[in-house]
């Protein structure tokens, strides 16, 4: 795949450019992904169907502490490290570069903890946004908005990676927000679309039921993903001049992570 031109793009180019790879990554995505949420799926839909009881009786204390804790444990490791893979594969894409699945893994990896702590402090950082008002929480998602793709495609640590992020966002609030918004909507859609589907059809089992519903949220994952990727190549681009190969140069880098401090830089 050719590199795409490096050139500042506004919302619809950046959602057009997400289609054009997504259409000519498909495969390297899917098995990225499905990587991921298969044994996942596997796991979630055998406890989930064991815990059915008759006549609407609640599921076991037992069987309701093991789905909590698959799920705590994809949550914590497997999400992360298919997110961050997901990053490296999108980045390369864009950049003209051949990565596969494997090698996108292999360089997710390194980053998987740093990546879970930037998940954890995100997650906590909206959660005090909310609690000030719902305002607050709005402008902290998008100042934060690209905190996985800093901490895949440079050379951070969490909080390092939140403030990058709040770097590249400042002046750009309004573009982030209507981004995220129309990735929201695309979501909803889909889900709507899939739930639809969902229930429409005959299922042998509740396993299958579950199992294919998991797995029905694989394919807008990507979509989900790209455009924040394509947003920060745009903000790298616009506000500090990089060219295809000085990207290209940066990301590869960084993909060799060197030991180093915590970062410092302030939220």
């Amino acid at each position: 795949m050719q590199a795409a031109e490096l050139r500042p793009m506004g919302i619809g180019d950046i959602l057009d450019t997400t289609f054009q790879l997504y259409r000519k990554k498909f495969v390297p995505f899917m098995v990225i992904v499905l990587v991921a949420y298969v044994p996942y799926s596997l796991i979630i839909a055998a406890m989930t169907a064991a815990g059915v009881q008759p006549e609407g009786e609640p599921p076991e204390a037992a069987m309701l502490l093991g789905l909590s804790l698959v799920t705590l444990l994809f949550a914590a490791v497997v999400i992360p490290l298919c997110q961050g893979a997901l990053v490296q594969n999108i980045s390369a894409g864009y950049l003209g570069e051949q990565l596969g699945a494997a090698q996108s893994y292999r360089r997710a990896l390194p980053k998987v903890l740093t990546l879970l702590l930037a998940n954890i402090l995100y997650i906590l950082v909206i959660g005090i946004g909310f609690v000030l008002l719902v305002v607050p929480a709005v402008i902290f998602t998008v100042w934060f908005m690209l905190t996985t793709t800093v901490v895949m495609l440079e050379n951070h640590g969490a909080t390092g990676s939140m403030g990058r992020s709040r770097e590249l966002m400042r002046g750009n609030l309004g573009k982030g927000f209507m981004l995220l918004v129309l990735i929201v909507i695309l979501q909803l859609v889909y889900s709507g679309i899939l739930k639809y589907a969902l229930d429409t059809m005959p299922w042998p089992s509740m396993f299958w039921r579950q199992f294919i519903g998991n797995l029905g949220q694989v394919p807008i994952l990507p979509i989900q993903l790209a455009p924040l990727i394509l947003l920060y190549y745009d903000l790298r681009i616009r506000k500090e001049g990089f060219d295809l190969q000085q990207l290209a140069a940066a990301v590869e880098s960084a993909a060799q992570p060197q030991p180093r401090a915590e970062a410092s830089t302030p939220l």
